[in-house]
């Protein structure tokens, strides 16, 4: 299997990474059986590994091609529906972006004279994304008693209701259908003028982004009644969580998420904020839930969750060299569960509102993740969690190096360059940015 890893982690940009260094008696040991259910250890074998590098599709996976993967991928597979819900995915975190930068941009206190008397149709559909549905509608509809002259703006205020998502016709949004990408309209979406001056400010709309997730979504259900259950952990603020995902090894496969148990886990997390989901009742089928309930009391200990994610590592390399001997291979394949604890560090630590040890268990996670680690849908996440910071330079780096696998990140990265010319504008002269 080297001779298929070799060339691909080289145009991911990784290498198979070494296990890390952990403290022994801070390590978690997870029970045998509990390890066999792990789609690592499914595909120990060089066979069973071979097997799946022989096909495009999964082969175009590896390196985060989506548009390769979904034309080869079959239609109706449960493959391609869950090509579809992680770019839908990708998208709900793309949106997530736009509203933080717009939030910070034009939100409570960063309003300057000047500044178009549109802003507050996008922050309208900022709260749409961040789950205030009352305010979005207050605030789109002061934008259509205006006298905004931006005619595709007024397009998209009007089509917005309590209950839906504004479509305006200049998106040329088409019918989902699997296993294509749809078209995207041209940038930027609006030039907005400023008040009192000559001045156009560049716009783009989180509502496409919302409507290419919802495209995507759609597309998903056509090749895989439950693939629903993939967008549950990438749910927005408000929206309703689905069926829970029944998923085996080959649909984990090469995914964070060792087991279906640990999927489930990290989609209650998700869910609410509020510290009501009990570990304990995930033990017996999550791999994720077995390990992190140790790291958890008052607040979450990242270092145990690091701690924690190491040991894995290691426990998964024994497994799979147990079931099938040694390979080449194992190394990155635990390294996908490490990174999947540390991702569920983060998830725990925001359910419980921990934002400190949520912070350092993200940049420990983006530390972690490497050659077929690097996800989009967390890279993307991680530059809206950097954006609602003000890192508008982090974000842009996270941003730009998934234009590759996402389309039309030109898009968005307009709604987050208006933020770094903000932060750059409010720094001054001679104070660098971070």
């Amino acid at each position: 299997m080297r001779l298929w890893l070799a060339p691909m982690l080289v145009a991911c940009g990784g290498s198979s990474p070494e296990p890390t260094e952990v403290r022994p008696s801070a390590v978690v040991e997870v029970s045998a059986e509990l390890l066999s259910q792990s789609w690592q250890v499914a595909y120990a074998s060089p066979d069973a590994m071979g097997q799946m590098a022989s096909q495009a599709s999964w082969g175009a996976y590896f390196k985060k091609d989506y548009e390769a993967a979904l034309g080869a991928f079959d239609k109706g597979s449960r493959g391609l529906g869950r090509m579809h819900a992680e770019l839908a995915n990708a998208y709900r975190q793309a949106a997530l972006l736009q509203a933080n930068a717009i939030e910070e941009t034009y939100g409570e206190g960063q309003l300057r004279e000047g500044d178009p008397v549109e802003t507050d149709y996008l922050l309208g559909v900022a709260s749409w994304v961040l789950g205030d549905k009352d305010s979005a509608a207050t605030q789109i509809q002061g934008v259509l008693s205006s006298t905004t002259g931006v005619e595709n703006l007024k397009q998209s205020a009007q089509g917005w209701s309590a209950d839906s998502l504004s479509t305006p016709e200049w998106m040329g949004m088409t019918e989902a259908t699997a296993g294509t990408l749809p078209s995207l309209p041209a940038n930027p979406h609006y030039q907005l003028p400023e008040q009192g001056g000559e001045r156009l400010v560049e716009a783009s709309d989180p509502a496409l982004s919302l409507n290419l997730a919802r495209w995507h979504e759609e597309a998903a259900l056509q090749a895989d009644p439950g693939a629903a259950g993939w967008m549950n952990p990438w749910r927005l603020p408000g929206e309703a969580q689905a069926d829970a995902l029944v998923a085996g090894s080959e649909d984990l496969f090469l995914g964070p998420w060792m087991t279906a148990g640990d999927v489930a886990l990290v989609s209650a997390l998700a869910a609410s904020t509020d510290g009501s989901v009990e570990l304990a009742a995930f033990q017996d089928s999550s791999i994720l839930a077995t390990l992190l309930v140790s790291c958890l009391s008052e607040s979450v200990d990242p270092e145990c969750v690091v701690d924690q994610a190491a040991g894995l590592q290691t426990q998964l390399m024994r497994a799979m060299e147990a079931a099938a001997g040694p390979s080449a291979d194992h190394a990155m394949l635990a390294n996908l569960g490490r990174v999947g604890v540390l991702r569920a560090g983060v998830r725990l630590a925001h359910h419980h509102g921990d934002e400190q040890s949520e912070g350092l268990l993200r940049v420990s996670s983006l530390d972690a993740s490497t050659g077929p680690s690097l996800d989009p849908v967390f890279q993307i996440s991680m530059a809206a969690w950097d954006t609602g910071n003000r890192n508008s330079q982090r974000a842009q780096d996270l941003l730009h190096a998934q234009r590759f696998s996402v389309p039309g990140i030109d898009s968005i990265r307009i709604s987050l360059n208006a933020l770094s010319l903000r932060v750059s504008r409010d720094a001054g002269d001679g104070i660098p940015m971070h």
